[in-house]
């Protein structure tokens, strides 16, 4: 009997982004999300706020049973993906403008950065972006 192996490739291929030429569409969604983030990490965590908070933040690239301890910090969280039952210890930091997936049943540890993004040495106003897979 034949077996196969099923073989998950994610796309990696790295864009570059010029914050430079950012719209206000861009520019207001990542103040929006600052706001959200700096009210996260001022309330009581694990209420009803905080929880809807985490769901204005995320949407639905948040998977039920999931739990995130504040502070939580990051820029461009509109491109993390957060599976179902993941826990996230306090002290993250997610710099998400190439995309961060966290698969189900993942735990990630306190005080994690994952970068998805780096300012290109010769012109820093060019972010270098690849994605961040975190599996269980």
């Amino acid at each position: 009997m034949d077996t196969e192996i099923e073989v998950r490739k994610m796309e990696c291929k790295e864009i570059r982004v010029d914050v430079r030429t950012a719209s206000i569409k861009e520019s207001t969604e990542g103040q929006r999300q600052t706001k959200i983030l700096f009210q996260i990490n001022h309330t009581m965590p694990f209420t009803d706020e905080y929880n809807h908070l985490l769901k204005e933040l995320f949407g639905n690239n948040l998977g039920d049973g999931s739990m995130i301890s504040p502070p939580l910090n990051g820029v461009c969280v509109g491109s993390v993906k957060i599976g179902r039952d993941v826990f996230i210890n306090s002290n993250l930091l997610a710099m998400a403008r190439g995309g961060i997936t966290i698969e189900d049943n993942a735990m990630i540890a306190a005080n994690v950065q994952l970068i998805s993004n780096n300012h290109d040495p010769y012109d820093l106003c060019t972010l270098t972006c690849k994605p961040v897979l975190i599996r269980e």
